[in-house]
C-alpha cells in the first residue's frame, strides 16, 4: 500500500537526537535554528509523544546542569566583569525556576517528621529523681 501525502519529516529519531544535544548547553530552540526546523512544529511533537516528553524533562535538567557548570568559564574568559555576572545571573535565575530543590536560594525549614516531646517540669523531675552530677571533679 502506497503512502500519499507529504513525506514525514520529524521521525521520533530525529527528534531523539536533537533532545539528546541539550546536554551540551544548547537550548532545543537553539538547536532547531541551527538545524534549520521550526522550533514550534519540534515542541508540539515532543509534547504529543508522551515517551519524548519524559525523554525532555530529563535533558532540559541535564542542560541546566551543563549550563552551571559552564558559569565558571563565563566568569574567567568574558572581559567585561558586569557582563560575565549579568550572565551567570541570568543562569542561575534560569536554573532556580527549572531545578528549585538543587539552585534555589529559599531554605525548606518544615520538617516531615512528627515530633513528641514531654518538656513538663514532672516528667523531668521523674527521669532525673536521684541523680546528681555530683561535685566537679568527679565528673
Amino acid at each position: 500500500m502506497t503512502n500519499w501525502g507529504r513525506p514525514e519529516k520529524y521521525k521520533p529519531e530525529l527528534l531523539k537526537e536533537l533532545i539528546a544535544q541539550m546536554v551540551d548547553g544548547q537550548s532545543l530552540k537553539q538547536i532547531c535554528d541551527a538545524a534549520g526546523l521550526v522550533y514550534r512544529v519540534i515542541w508540539g511533537r515532543i509534547q504529543a509523544d508522551e515517551g519524548l516528553s519524559l525523554l525532555y524533562a530529563r535533558a532540559r535538567q541535564d542542560y541546566i546542569h551543563a549550563r552551571v557548570a559552564s558559569m565558571d568559564t563565563i566568569a574567567m574568559t568574558e572581559p567585561d566583569v558586569q557582563r560575565a555576572r549579568l550572565r551567570c545571573d541570568n543562569i542561575k535565575w534560569e536554573a532556580a525556576r527549572v531545578l528549585p530543590k538543587d539552585y534555589s536560594d529559599k531554605l525548606n525549614l518544615t520538617h516531615g517528621g512528627n515530633i513528641q516531646h514531654d518538656v513538663s517540669l514532672r516528667a523531668w523531675l521523674e527521669s532525673h529523681s536521684g541523680k546528681t552530677l555530683g561535685p566537679p571533679s568527679e565528673r
